[in-house]
C-alpha cells in the first residue's frame, strides 16, 4: 500500500496538535519546599494536579512512585507495584482540575562525602482510557546544614544573574560550565570562564581546541561540495532529460 505525502502530513499534524494547541491532558508535580535539614524529621508534601483540557470525561488511575527509604504518610502503599507507589482513582470532567497529594519523610537518604544530596523524585503517571500522561520530575536538596546556601536555589539550573556559580551554588553550578566565576584550580576540568593562562587546565584543552576547529571546516566544506556537485548532477541530468524529451 502507497502511503501518500498527505496521509504523512496527517500523522505528523496529529502527533504535534499536543504541542502546538497545548495537551489535552497537564500533570503537574511540585514540592511543598526544595530544601531539607538531614535528619530532621521534616516532611515534604508532594502535590500532584491534573487538568482535564479535553472535552470528554476522563477516568483513570494516577501513580506517584518514591525512592525506597522515604517514608510515606496519608496513603496506603501499592504493594503490588515493582516500585514503591501510591495511587489514587480519578474522574474529572471536561475543563476540571483534580488535586491530590500526600508527605513523604525523606531521614532514611545516603549524603554524599560534602554531607548534602541532590535527590530527584520520579514523573507521577496517570493511565486514562485515551492514553498514559506524564508530570514533571522535581528535585529536593538535602544537606546536613541548617540552611541552604546563600546564594543557591538548588534547582538544577545555573543561574549567574542571580549570583550562583561554582562556588556559591556548587548544587547547581559545574566547573565546566560558563558561570561568570573562573575557579582556576587543577581538577581536570577547563573551566570557561578562565583565561587559558589562568587555569592550568585549559593549556592542552586550548591547544587541541583548533584541531577540532579545523575538522569542523573540513567536515562543513566536504559537505557543501558534496551538496553542490549533487545539485550539479541533477541539473545535468534534467538537461539530458529535456534535450530528449
Amino acid at each position: 500500500m502507497k502511503i501518500t505525502y498527505k496521509i504523512i502530513l496527517i500523522i505528523l499534524f496529529l502527533q504535534l496538535m499536543p504541542i502546538v494547541f497545548g495537551a489535552d491532558v497537564v500533570v503537574n508535580k511540585k514540592l511543598s519546599t526544595n530544601f531539607i535539614k538531614y535528619k530532621s524529621g521534616e516532611l515534604v508534601t508532594v502535590n500532584l494536579e491534573i487538568t482535564n483540557n479535553k472535552n470528554e470525561k476522563i477516568e483513570g488511575v494516577l501513580t506517584d512512585t518514591f525512592p525506597r527509604y522515604a517514608e510515606v504518610l496519608d496513603k496506603e502503599i501499592d504493594k503490588t507495584s515493582f516500585v514503591p507507589a501510591v495511587f489514587w482513582n480519578i474522574s474529572l470532567n471536561p475543563g476540571e482540575t483534580g488535586k491530590f497529594s500526600y508527605r513523604l519523610r525523606l531521614d532514611g537518604v545516603p549524603l554524599s562525602a560534602e554531607g548534602y544530596v541532590n535527590e530527584t523524585l520520579p514523573p507521577a503517571g496517570l493511565n486514562i482510557q485515551s492514553g498514559q500522561y506524564q508530570s514533571n520530575s522535581v528535585w529536593v536538596y538535602i544537606s546536613n546544614v541548617d540552611h541552604p546556601p546563600e546564594k543557591c536555589n538548588y534547582n538544577f539550573n545555573c543561574e549567574p544573574n542571580l549570583d550562583e556559580n561554582s562556588k556559591t551554588c556548587p548544587q547547581d553550578c559545574l566547573t565546566s560550565g560558563k558561570d561568570n566565576y573562573c575557579d582556576a584550580i587543577k581538577d581536570g576540568v577547563c573551566d570557561p570562564d578562565c583565561q587559558p593562562s589562568k587555569d592550568p587546565d585549559c593549556g592542552e584543552q586550548g591547544l587541541n581546541l583548533w584541531f577540532y576547529i579545523y575538522i569542523g571546516i573540513a567536515v562543513i566544506a566536504s559537505v557543501t561540495l558534496l551538496i553542490l556537485f549533487r545539485l550539479k548532477q541533477q541539473q545535468n541530468y534534467t538537461n539530458l532529460y529535456k534535450k530528449w524529451q
